[in-house]
């Protein structure tokens, strides 16, 4: 049975809720924290596309702040579609798609500056423009679906950044962040893209990051054997779980909110 990178992080917070979510078919109903979420990472896709058109367009004539406006004002299209996409979900939770992009777009501001920096900052050191800086750049890649049968894993990662032939897997999370490093669940997913894409690509991926998106913050996640071995044991524990006729206990977390369900089972 193949596992998904995000069963084994559900399995670390409470196996009860995994086992209910995926044997039971029981769908917990989407929140605001869900439905923001789901935005976040569907916003941060729209921006990797859109940066291919916007380093096309540079040139030697253009300003830092020519290449800043080109930067805020795709990134600023990709939000507004992005909300509109969703507003019906928004509605689902009492969102007001308003209040999302006042929310919002404060940090997307910041990073369509901080992305036209870095690329102006590299062109203009290099010496090259359009076609020819788009192709010298490290390319990344969105929401990418791998599996392997001889991992019993698969997984859909949020980012790739492709340098000098590395791989290297981004996890976008929009929740809370530990004081420092990542959170377990967090850590064994990156651990997870980590192990597919060695797999997928041949060639070893020896760490990875975690994006807390409100800090702003990417936190590195170095592979190791230890930790190959660590993913390994889960992924047979979700498997087990997955296959068991036995519901497991409520995990007893008040953040999780398993105890507030009623299975009766025959």
């Amino acid at each position: 049975m193949i596992v998904s990178a995000t069963d084994l992080s559900s399995y670390l917070f409470c196996p009860r809720k995994l086992y209910m979510r995926k044997v039971l078919g029981i769908v917990e109903p989407p929140n605001q924290a869900m439905v923001l979420g789901t935005i976040r990472h569907a916003i941060h896709e729209k921006l990797s596309k859109a940066d291919e058109s916007i380093i096309r367009q540079l040139n030697k004539d253009h300003s830092e702040s020519e290449a800043a406006t080109l930067f805020k004002n795709d990134y600023l299209k990709a939000l507004r579609g992005t909300i509109t996409h969703h507003k019906s979900h928004l509605k689902e939770v009492d969102l007001v798609p308003g209040e999302v992009f006042v929310d919002v777009w404060p940090f997307i501001y910041d990073e369509a500056l901080s992305r036209a920096s870095e690329i102006y900052s590299f062109a203009k050191s290099a010496g090259v423009y359009g076609e020819e800086l788009w192709s010298m750049l490290p390319k990344t890649i969105s929401e990418y679906h791998v599996q392997s049968e001889a991992l019993q894993l698969k997984g859909i990662i949020d980012k790739i950044e492709v340098r000098d032939g590395k791989y290297i897997p981004f996890e976008l999370k929009t929740g809370s962040a530990p004081r420092e490093g990542v959170w377990p669940g967090h850590k064994i997913q990156v651990a997870c893209y980590a192990m597919l894409l060695q797999e997928a690509f041949k060639t070893p991926v020896n760490e990875g990051f975690v994006v807390y998106l409100n800090l702003r913050e990417k936190r590195r996640v170095a592979m190791n054997p230890f930790l190959e071995e660590e993913v390994k044991l889960l992924i047979s524990k979700v498997q087990a779980l997955l296959e068991s006729k036995e519901l497991p206990e409520p995990c007893g977390k008040k953040i999780c909110g398993c105890n507030n369900f009623v299975v009766t089972t025959k």
